[in-house]
């Protein structure tokens, strides 16, 4: 089924809670767009199994693994959980793996729930979350472990709360799971603050790169050889040879080039340039495993100053974080990987191009054209016997396989795990003498700075330096860092600039924000006027002693992009950390106030805890940044306004 842009629009404003079962079983749930601007539908809400578009999700995602499967949820919940989970997509739109990974454990929340005989979300309460909590953390672990990892528990935990915030202000709301408690608090996780990903020890990574970076450089001379055999194995089956008789006349071949091997031998050592090249880019450059299926041909470029020093930097994409189109910081060896990566691919990347153009033909719907897609001029593909030798990209367990075949040809015997290659990267940066917190942070692409410090906890002198800088700055105790602020001090690592900035230090030009609403509404301003608004990113604190500098610098930056502004202000009025403070409530933590997003907040009252839109009075609803919305600011009270106007029609039409 395919949709007109305004047809499409049309569904998702529909209310489908309020539809009859039968027309809402017709509402589209997953699609993806082509490229003529229509939409192709993929499922629709009465399916039983829901698939998912593979832009949603890492590229080496199998197909299997893009799907929520409505038939495996105990019968009484399924219709609810369509509608719901419809709802939940459509405004929140999250990730691909996040969203089948919250489907999964909800499925067991609601497996545990049908046991118990409940029949109805609305009829779950404190006690089934509670009983269910002792249930998991007594359920035997998988690799030997008596009980499930913290980890599985969190995400079980958080399936619970999912469950509950998507029901909220609907007929099937229950209460929350545990008021006074958190998935991550249940599961054990919550203050532990250890890395659960091992480095990999030195001894063995030294094998490890050893034979990685001998493969690389050996390679062109095998791919060579690989395609001329090519050509001889295409001849032989033009002339009509069977499959039987094609190996051996290729290893008289082989042989006649001088190779000292068999046929089978001599495609193993092919197979593990590959894997070396794969092994090569994550060791050097601190990339995710996903990010690898998104490397395409020419990943890499770089750059020269005036002295003539090249910089090295490789293309891809990021889903884990949001991130997108993104580049990494690399030394040459992995510029090296990169071009025998994508020699190596040119035959697969061909055959793909085939079995594309042989789709077309007979996928009128397009759907299985538009899976390949992701995967056009991909370094890194496969061949899946499994399903009639089609090209695409490497799924996980093929990679982690890989990588351990090839790590004990090397000599290493531990089973390692691809994401070890990025943590043990994090940790060599953060022990060289280059090392710099905030560089790691935007190179591993975390959400946060904590984040990138947990996995930087590899040395004592390190995790004590961190934590007696932070615990100095919470407490406001200058004398404790007088040295550390003085003007020739050199600090590097994430609190560097924080702490300068405590000391009323402006580094560098400052983020601002400048906006000019006269512009969008010239009542605003005089006429032949403009009223500019304009603020600075400064440290949250209310007391901070002088905020003129921070005003001057400001004023300094604005004059780089606007260079005339100063001889044509009429008026100016400044607004301080302390006044914005003083018109919104007191600051409650030490250094830190001046809340000016949802007056209405308080501390705790975020994420999962925000409060409902739907008010104690019935027919009373909540709209604007402290309720029902997500992301921030003015995005936070719009997107409230667009969820606070489906729950207040949906009241209308229900009451």
């Amino acid at each position: 089924m395919r949709l007109t842009e305004v047809e499409f629009a049309r569904q998702k404003q529909l209310n489908i809670s309020a539809l009859k079962p039968d027309e809402r079983s017709q509402v589209m749930a997953t699609w993806f767009k082509r490229d003529d601007g229509s939409y192709q539908v993929l499922s629709v809400v009465g399916d039983n199994v829901w698939k998912y578009p593979t832009a949603r999700f890492p590229s080496q995602t199998l197909d299997c693994d893009r799907k929520c499967r409505f038939n495996t949820l105990p019968q009484c919940f399924v219709s609810d959980m369509q509608v719901l989970w419809w709802a939940y997509d459509i405004s929140r739109q999250p990730r691909g793996k996040t969203l089948i990974q919250t489907f999964s454990n909800i499925k067991i929340f609601l497996s545990y729930l049908s046991d118990m005989h409940v029949t109805r979300l609305s009829q779950i309460n404190a006690m089934h979350c509670a009983n269910y909590v002792t249930h998991c953390r007594q359920l035997p672990g998988r690799k030997g472990n008596k009980t499930l990892s913290s980890t599985t528990l969190t995400l079980r935990f958080l399936g619970v709360e999912t469950l509950w915030e998507i029901t909220r202000d609907t007929e099937h709301q229950f209460a929350h799971p545990w008021t006074d408690s958190s998935a991550k608090y249940l599961s054990g996780e919550t203050g532990q603050g250890k890395s659960k990903t091992l480095i990999i020890p030195d001894e063995q990574l030294k094998l490890l790169m050893q034979g990685s970076m001998k493969c690389v450089e050996q390679a062109n001379n095998l791919l060579s050889l690989r395609d001329e055999i090519g050509v001889q194995r295409a001849q032989l089956k033009a002339q009509g040879n069977s499959s039987k008789y094609i190996p051996p006349k290729l290893n008289l071949a082989l042989k006649q080039t001088g190779y000292n091997g068999t046929l089978s031998q001599f495609n193993s050592e092919v197979k593990a340039i590959q894997t070396a090249c794969m092994i090569v880019i994550l060791t050097l450059s601190g990339i995710r495993v996903h990010e690898l299926g998104y490397l395409k041909n020419d990943a890499w470029y770089f750059t020269e100053d005036d002295e003539g020093e090249k910089t090295y930097w490789m293309k891809g994409r990021s889903d884990k974080t949001g991130e997108g189109n993104c580049e990494w910081l690399i030394p040459k060896a992995v510029t090296k990987a990169l071009d025998v990566a994508q020699a190596y691919a040119a035959p697969l990347q061909m055959q793909w191009l085939e079995q594309r153009q042989a789709l077309q033909t007979i996928d009128l719907d397009c759907t299985t054209v538009y899976a390949m897609t992701r995967h056009e001029n991909a370094l890194f593909l496969d061949v899946s016997q499994k399903n009639n030798n089609r090209v695409g990209g490497f799924g996980q367990v093929t990679i982690l396989r890989r990588i351990n075949a090839f790590a004990r040809l090397c000599g290493v015997a531990t089973h390692l795990t691809p994401h070890q290659f990025r943590r043990s990267f994090a940790v060599a940066v953060g022990k060289s003498v280059y090392g710099d917190l905030r560089y790691l942070r935007q190179h591993l692409k975390h959400w946060s700075l904590d984040m990138t410090i947990l996995y930087m906890l590899n040395d004592k002198q390190d995790a004590e330096l961190y934590d007696q800088i932070m615990a100095t700055m919470v407490n406001e105790n200058v004398e404790r860092v007088a040295h550390w602020l003085e003007d020739d001090t050199l600090l590097s690592g994430g609190s560097a600039q924080q702490i300068k900035a405590k000391a009323g230090q402006v580094l560098g030009d400052g983020l601002i924000h400048l906006v000019i609403p006269s512009v969008f509404d010239p009542s605003l301003a005089p006429e032949g006027k403009q009223l500019v608004l304009a603020s600075i990113m400064c440290p949250p604190d209310p007391e901070m002693e002088n905020p003129q500098v921070w005003w001057d610098q400001l004023d300094d930056t604005i004059a780089e992009i606007w260079p005339e502004f100063r001889e044509h202000i009429e008026y100016k009025e400044t607004f301080s950390i302390a006044n914005i403070s003083a018109a919104t409530r007191d600051h409650v933590l030490p250094g830190q106030g001046g809340e000016c997003i949802g007056l209405g907040q308080i501390v705790g009252q975020c994420g999962q805890t925000k409060p409902s839109a739907g008010a104690p009075v019935r027919g009373l609803f909540y709209v604007g940044a402290d309720a029902g919305g997500y992301s921030c600011g003015t995005h936070q009270a719009v997107d409230s306004a667009f969820n606070v106007a489906r729950q207040v029609l949906q009241y209308h039409q229900t009451h």
